[in-house]
């Protein structure tokens, strides 16, 4: 008898549950459950997209650094011209400092292994890199050119006495700061504004 009852009891149990299961799928389709499945496949995809461009956009600054040391491999004295700078600024107002740190960090590996300039000297230049990643934070409401321009000027300013110390010729030191600044001048007041807004 006890045993009866018990099975009754699943039964009704069952049916009830199975009942509120066909209610509930009866709600969803008539309130349009498959055009939520859309719009949240929608924005799955949106945030694929955001995420796949982002990847995009650091590699190809990643490579535009990169590629922009390559004339170490020919000319011996090393300017102030990179484009590793540029990709750390414009980084770092897309995504955030840590981005813009290993933007630079990576670009200034990959430059100077490919054109064979990787020397103990450069660490150096990876800790001007990492710093002025780090302070790409400190300039909202700053305009690309201004925030550029500062972060040269602080990246030489940590790198000159950095490289003397270390035996580097006074004279290719003071050759490089002043085409770099020189040349970050031009390159932020006339390129990036327009590339960052071009990404952004």
């Amino acid at each position: 008898m006890v045993q009866r009852n018990r099975l009754r009891q699943w039964a009704r149990d069952h049916f009830a549950l199975q009942r509120w299961f066909n209610e509930l799928a009866r709600w969803c389709f008539e309130k349009k459950l498959p055009l939520l499945i859309i719009a949240i496949a929608g924005l799955a995809t949106l945030l694929l997209f955001s995420l796949v461009k982002g990847l995009l956009i650091i590699s190809f600054f990643i490579g535009l650094g990169a590629a922009s040391l390559q004339y170490n491999r020919f000319i011996r004295t090393s300017l102030g011209i990179e484009l590793i700078t540029i990709g750390v600024v414009i980084t770092g107002r897309l995504y955030g400092p840590g981005v813009a740190v290993f933007v630079g960090f990576v670009s200034l590996f990959l430059g100077e292994l490919l054109s064979g300039s990787l020397q103990h000297k450069t660490v150096v230049s990876f800790i001007a890199i990492v710093a002025i990643g780090l302070l790409t934070q400190n300039f909202a409401g700053a305009s690309i050119a201004a925030e550029g321009i500062w972060l040269i000027v602080i990246y030489d300013i940590i790198i000159a006495p950095g490289y003397l110390l270390l035996g580097s010729n006074p004279l290719r030191t003071g050759i490089f700061v002043v085409t770099h600044i020189a040349f970050g001048i031009w390159l932020f007041t006339a390129v990036a504004p327009f590339v960052h807004s071009f990404f952004a």
